[in-house]
């Protein structure tokens, strides 16, 4: 996994299959539209911009998929439960995907729901263990939330996105010790 941020850009790599890998890029919403235009040459031009390194490596390699593109999507919390439903990870909460946190969200709340609904059953008001299911979530996404909302603004400087992201490192171990807790 590499993340690379530069000129208001942003771009990562992680491994996927069969050696292959997942190279992603981003820029500020109101320069999204220009990428619709000759899709290869803006995408590896945004790559260099944010990674020269990557953008080397996006010359010289190979795509081997078509191009999947979204703008930026408010975040959110949602309610997660209610009269026979409750919702996990994105369907409760959405954080923009740059720091690829959503799989822990998604792990994370599946084993506090069902701790919760465990507790439900087990003769505590399913309101009072569904109500406590939330807090717990909320209180475990709040600082990664509000981090990886202000990297995906690429509203920084340089100076700032360090001290930003050691909020976001910091809030990740916090998230970590308890996750470890889980039985």
């Amino acid at each position: 996994m590499e993340l690379a941020f530069n000129q208001r850009r942003f771009v990562g790599l992680f491994p996927t299959n069969d050696g292959q890998v997942c190279l992603f890029a981003g820029k500020d919403d109101h320069e999204f539209l220009d990428s619709r235009e000759d899709i290869d040459t803006v995408y590896a031009a945004n790559v260099a911009m944010g990674s020269p390194r990557l953008g080397e490596w996006v010359r010289q390699g190979t795509r081997e998929s078509r191009f999947f593109a979204f703008r930026t999507i408010p975040g959110f919390f949602r309610k997660p439960w209610g009269e026979g439903w409750a919702l996990v990870s994105d369907a409760g909460y959405h954080k923009d995907p740059v720091t690829g946190h959503g799989m822990t969200d998604a792990f994370r709340d599946a084993e506090l729901l069902a701790n919760a609904i465990h507790a439900g059953l087990d003769g505590t008001s399913m309101t009072g263990a569904l109500g406590e299911y939330q807090a717990r979530r909320d209180e475990f996404s709040r600082d990664v939330f509000e981090t990886t909302q202000q990297i995906a603004s690429l509203d920084w400087t340089d100076d700032s996105l360090l001290e930003i992201f050691m909020r976001f490192g910091a809030a990740v171990s916090t998230e970590a010790e308890e996750i470890a807790t889980f039985g």
